[in-house]
């Protein structure tokens, strides 16, 4: 049954990214869980493979059930929980049904490429629609970012699939895929440009700058390819002052502090009241991005309607409890992801786990600005740190052990 779910997978990786597919997206994977848990009753094979976030997962989704019985809205808390549970669940499918390195790597290419695809689609779409490239005084409506909902979700997304596009491009053999990756990164990096999300951007320089670092660290063959990605950055920059656009850039509404004086206003009220209020500081007040609102709806027009903030606003909806779970989870990433690199840094594994590392801290801060830690976003991070474990499994790497489920 392998190669239906290393198909399947590739079809939900790629269709992902496309918010007219969710709803067709959702329904190959149920069908491949289906599937899955029917070959594991006719071979009476219940053995699951461990990995090292089993603990972490299921006490954040077993913390936001109980919490839900003490939300503002039960009812709302609740169903965002369950909307939860298939987000992770990828997870676990995809770590005992992906077997071989080959079906990692297919997969991980269809998931690159429906993010250029869409990718191009913004952009070309940008432009159609009169978009202007040095233009920074567009509306958040009309950047690029139509087709995924707004330019946040685009910019999202291309800052956690980026250092797994550059990874594709890296260690893939001359040939089509490699050509395809190099196309793909092409049409990231515009996308980034235009979606004009600051936050974006600078999570996409750290991760430059750590790959950079991280990639030089480990030895002096690897320095030629970094010189090659450093001197293709530093042409761009250059070109972009050669052209004026940083001059436009700091004339424009990028640089307008109005939102962030929102999002602080936001992050000190939701501070004060975790400090003043035990029960609120323990429980939360319900999950899901909305519940803040729910809670207080007459703040006023000086605060956002929710955290901006995924670590902050975890606080806000399960507790400090909570809070502690999730930042867990993501700890726990950086760390193995950290030491595979360092272990097996000339393997696939390593390169991997290299790309995992960039895209998680990426992600990570991205999120410090808004939250977007929601929907598809935790479908597309559970599918690709699920790829991981996988891999580190085939390499005997960090969580190879099974037990009985």
């Amino acid at each position: 049954m392998g190669p239906i779910y290393a198909y399947g997978l590739m079809v939900v990786g790629f269709s992902l990214f496309f918010v007219r597919l969710n709803h067709l997206t959702e329904y190959v994977f149920i069908a491949l869980v289906a599937i899955w848990a029917i070959e594991k009753l006719l071979t009476r094979d219940f053995q699951l493979r461990r990995t090292f976030l089993d603990w972490p997962i299921f006490l954040f989704l077993v913390w936001i059930l109980v919490t839900g019985f003490f939300a503002v809205d039960s009812d709302y808390s609740l169903n965002e929980w369950r909307k939860a549970l298939p987000r992770f669940l990828i997870f676990w499918f995809v770590v005992n049904a992906i077997t071989t390195e080959c079906q990692v790597r297919s997969i991980l290419f269809a998931s690159s490429l429906g993010l250029g695809v869409l990718s191009g689609v913004e952009v070309g779409y940008y432009f159609w629609n009169g978009g202007d490239l040095l233009d920074f005084s567009m509306s958040a409506a009309s950047r690029a970012g139509v087709f995924t909902g707004s330019s946040q979700w685009l910019g999202t997304y291309v800052v956690l699939g980026s250092p797994l596009a550059v990874l594709g491009l890296w260690s893939e053999p001359a040939g089509i895929r490699r050509v395809a990756y190099g196309v793909i990164c092409s049409l990231l990096l515009a996308a980034l440009l235009l979606v004009h999300t600051r936050a974006s951007w600078l999570a996409f320089l750290i991760e430059l700058v750590l790959f950079g670092l991280l990639v030089l660290l480990k030895g002096r063959w690897q320095v030629q390819k970094v010189m090659i990605i450093a001197s293709l950055v530093l042409l761009f920059i250059l070109g972009l002052l050669g052209s004026g656009m940083v001059s436009l850039v700091a004339d424009s509404q990028v640089t307008n502090s109005a939102t962030l004086e929102l999002r602080l206003n936001t992050w000190g009220f939701a501070i004060e009241q975790l400090v003043e209020n035990p029960r609120m500081s323990l429980t939360g007040v319900g999950y899901g991005k909305h519940s803040f609102f729910k809670a207080f709806p007459d703040l006023g027009p000086g605060f956002h309607t929710h955290i901006h903030n995924s670590f902050l606003g975890r606080a806000m909806q399960v507790g400090l409890p909570g809070l502690l779970i999730f930042s867990l989870m993501f700890g726990m990433i950086l760390v193995k992801s950290l030491r595979g690199w360092r272990a097996c840094s000339h393997l696939y594994a390593g390169q991997l786990s290299l790309a995992i590392f960039l895209g998680t801290l990426g992600l990570i801060v991205r999120n410090l600005f808004d939250d977007m830690f929601v929907g598809t976003v935790v479908y597309v991070f559970c599918l690709f740190i699920g790829l991981l474990c996988a891999v580190f499994n085939l390499h005997d790497y960090g969580n190879t052990s099974r037990s009985n489920a």
